[in-house]
């Protein structure tokens, strides 16, 4: 009977020390769970959740008719293919290599805005989001529009590239640098009419008179395409 009450008594002093050390420590060791959490889903997401769309309808992404092209005043799919590719192939450079000047060149606000907020988070917790060798698969025109203020092109990119995440000591902490995973990105291009003839700014959708949107900032006076949107599709 003594020694079932010594053994008690250890087992309720063991449980009280625990309880002591967690109380000393808890307070402490919260946030380095808290911050593990934010640096794993930040090295494990390149994009936010609303940049990724289910790729269930094939069907949608086939080339349009050359009827629809002529809309644009477009007579030669695969020029257009090659120019458009040309400008996300550059944009996803100018991501890699922290190229900002070059990124708001080629993209909307929006869009800059997205990708400057994932580079921002990165640097933060001194890790680099690295997007390399990047190869040509194949490019969709699906789908074109025209307004009295805008042209909008929407197609599919297809590419193979090395996606990998570093830390502040150049160690791959995520994705690899040797293998290549192949992607398809669904990417919109937008082309901004002359600043004169626009009526409501083409980002915002406020009133607008001038070269610049009072409401957002978007200078109006840019007339080429410029991407507007870029959503990993997932199958």
């Amino acid at each position: 009977m003594e020694t079932m009450d010594s053994i008690l008594s250890i087992f309720a002093a063991l449980f009280f020390f625990i309880f002591l050390v967690l109380e000393m420590f808890l307070p402490f060791l919260i946030p380095i769970f808290f911050i593990s959490f934010i640096r794993k889903n930040v090295s494990n997401n390149n994009f936010k959740n609303n940049n990724i769309i289910l790729g269930n309808n094939k069907n949608k992404y086939t080339d349009i008719s050359n009827s629809k092209l002529a809309d644009l005043d477009i007579n030669d799919i695969n020029k257009l293919k090659d120019y458009l590719y040309s400008m996300f192939y550059d944009f996803e450079v100018a991501y890699n290599n922290l190229d900002y000047n070059k990124m708001k060149k080629l993209c909307s606000s929006k869009v800059y805005n997205n990708y400057h907020t994932n580079i921002c988070l990165n640097l933060k917790f001194g890790n680099k989001k690295i997007i390399d060798n990047i190869e040509r698969k194949k490019v969709t025109v699906f789908d074109v529009y025209s307004s009295n203020y805008k042209q909008v092109i929407s197609t599919t990119m297809e590419i193979s590239y090395l996606n990998y995440m570093t830390d502040g000591n150049g160690n791959i902490i995520s994705g690899s640098n040797i293998n290549k995973i192949t992607e398809t990105f669904e990417v919109i291009f937008v082309k901004r009419a002359d600043a004169k003839d626009v009526i409501k700014c083409p980002n915002c959708g406020a009133s607008v008179s001038g070269n610049t949107c009072s409401y957002c900032g978007m200078d109006l006076r840019n007339t080429d395409f410029v991407i507007d949107s870029i959503k990993r599709i997932v199958v």
